[in-house]
């Protein structure tokens, strides 16, 4: 039962996994677009 469990993995296992990653993109995302606009921030003080 025990080996069954691990090598047949379950919806529920299906969407942790989906909802890690999509919580990982999400993440991604939001740091992505905080360098840029720190990046692009800083270009724009040092221009002055």
């Amino acid at each position: 039962w025990h080996s069954k469990l691990f090598l047949t993995p379950s919806r529920m296992i299906l969407h942790t996994g989906i909802a890690l990653g999509v919580t990982l993109v999400v993440l991604a995302g939001i740091l992505a677009i905080l360098q840029y606009r720190e990046k692009v921030c800083f270009g724009f003080y040092a221009m002055r």
